[in-house]
């Protein structure tokens, strides 16, 4: 069985009784927490390093502008161009120079359920 409650709205709250026009029917049927509540989410910013860097390509000998993402910060572009050459040089392409860098924060997040179905599961911190 559905029950049906009319309400009235005023700027100063809302009323059971007829004195404005404006009105809304509500269901006693429970609405889904989806629709309701805010869902919790795991959030993380984190600072990248975006950096512009000099590639030479040795099978066509042609060089290239790339552009990196590093997590973290970096204190020169000397650090920044032995980060590049450990995680992306390869036997063809050697990153020679950084030609600029920038620093951003970006606000990352998932839903809990998300979060727990995807992160790999570590020791307790408490022993």
């Amino acid at each position: 069985m559905q029950m049906m409650v009319q309400f009235h709205y005023t700027p100063i709250g809302i009323r059971s009784d007829t004195c404005n026009t404006e009105t809304s029917t509500i269901t006693s049927e429970r609405r889904t927490t989806e629709n309701v509540a805010r869902k919790p989410m795991v959030t993380r910013t984190i600072t990248t390093t975006n950096a512009t860097v000099m590639c030479l390509d040795v099978s066509t000998g042609k060089s290239e502008k790339r552009v990196f993402a590093l997590p973290r910060t970096y204190k020169d572009q000397t650090a920044i161009l032995k980060k590049v050459k450990s995680r992306y040089e390869t036997d063809t392409l050697k990153p020679v120079m950084v030609l600029s860098w920038e620093i951003t924060k970006t606000l990352y997040g998932m839903t809990e359920l998300e979060f727990i179905e995807t992160a790999n599961i570590l020791p307790s911190r408490t022993n």
